[in-house]
Order: structure tokens, then sequence, then C-alpha cells
């Protein structure tokens, strides 16, 4: 009997990887440099998005959090 598939959405890819690895050896300076390249940018988005896509935006944030809410465990 074959192998039962498993499903490959625990799976990173290898361009995720590559990026944790890479992640995982910049030093404090290129981190920091790295977090406000990626503010300014998620910034000039934000800036440039409609109503209606701060809106979506807005209301998938909040059910992935919900979400995730709903599966932590109580402390």
């Amino acid at each position: 009997m074959p192998r039962k598939r498993k499903s490959g959405l625990s799976k990173n890819s290898s361009r995720a990887r590559a990026a944790n690895v890479a992640r995982n050896q910049e030093s404090s300076v290129h981190a920091e440099l790295r977090r406000q390249q990626q503010a300014q940018l998620q910034s000039i988005l934000r800036a440039a998005e409609t109503p209606l896509q701060a809106r979506i935006r807005s209301e998938t944030q909040a059910e992935l959090q919900a979400a995730r809410r709903a599966i932590e465990t109580p402390e």
C-alpha cells in the first residue's frame, strides 16, 4: 500500500528557508536596517492604498488574529 501523502501546508519553500538562514546569520546592525527598510516600504504601500483596500486589509488581519487567538492554549 502506498504511503499517505502529507499536506504541504507546513512545509517551507526553499526561498523561505534561504531567507530564514540569511536572517539568522545577519548582524544586529543589518537586522535593524532591514526592519527600517521594511517599515518604510509598508508605509509607502499603505499610503498608496485605497480606502476599500485598507478596509479589506484590516478585516483580513482581524480574521487572522481571531483565528490565532482561537487556537492559543489558555495559561
